[in-house]
C-alpha cells in the first residue's frame, strides 16, 4: 500500500512511504441468480488481510483495504 500524507496548508507533503501487508486468507465462492430463463453468476472474494511487524509476522487486521483481482474459468456462457 502506498500512503502519501497530505500535510497542513503551507507545508511540504512528506514522502510516500510503504506498509508491507500479509494476506491471511481468501474465501472464494459463486453466486449464482436465476431469473426467468436467464442465469447470472457472480464470483465473490472475501480477503482477510493483516498489516506485519519488523519480522514479518502477521499483527493486526487491515480494515477496508481495497483488493483488485479478476476470475477466469470459473463459469462459462
Amino acid at each position: 500500500m502506498l500512503l502519501k500524507l497530505l500535510g497542513v496548508s503551507g507545508e511540504e507533503p512528506e514522502q510516500p512511504t510503504t506498509e508491507t501487508m500479509h494476506v491471511s486468507d481468501i474465501t472464494m465462492r459463486l453466486e449464482i441468480v436465476i431469473h426467468g430463463k436467464n442465469t447470472f453468476t457472480n464470483a465473490v472474494a472475501k480477503v482477510t488481510i493483516f498489516d506485519v511487524d519488523t519480522d514479518g509476522n502477521p499483527v493486526n487486521p487491515v480494515k477496508g483495504a481495497t483488493v483488485y483481482g479478476t476470475w477466469s474459468g470459473a463459469t462459462s456462457d
